[in-house]
């Protein structure tokens, strides 16, 4: 099985690109570099709606990506809510963090956005009916 990362943020280390070689060690693991550049002077949306639908690869969940998120948090959301609603889950997101020591990012962890979307509906609804719902593994 391949996987893509959907880089669209820092460059990745070699150290980083070897952290997610061993976590995901059963991938190919291959890294896509985006480089984005949005005029913030107009509406964003359109713009980010616009690089993905420009894209050659395939955003409909059909083949497994990961993504490193570019630093700007309201095109980082824009991002996510695209691949969402093209998916129809929500993609998994590298966390990086700084190594001081070496001034590189090194990955922190992979967060699950639907894993946790599903964790929050269930707290949801444990708090609003008084019971809580099984989860569905994810």
């Amino acid at each position: 099985m391949d996987l893509l990362i959907l880089n669209f943020g820092y460059t990745l280390s070699d150290k980083c690109k070897s952290q997610l070689k061993d976590t995901f060690s059963e991938a190919a693991i291959t890294e896509v570099p985006l480089s984005v550049s949005f005029d913030v002077k107009k509406n964003l949306y359109p713009q980010v709606v616009s690089f993905l639908n420009d894209l050659t690869i395939p955003l409909d969940g059909s083949v497994p990506y990961i993504v490193n998120v570019p630093n700007l948090p309201i095109i980082s959301m824009y991002i996510l809510s695209e691949l969402y609603a093209r998916a129809g889950v929500f993609p998994k997101v590298i966390e990086l963090i700084r190594d001081e020591a070496f001034g590189i990012f090194i990955l922190k962890r992979i967060v699950n956005l639907e894993y946790e979307r599903r964790m929050t509906r269930n707290k949801k609804r444990k708090y609003q009916y008084g019971t809580e719902q099984k989860s569905v593994s994810g």
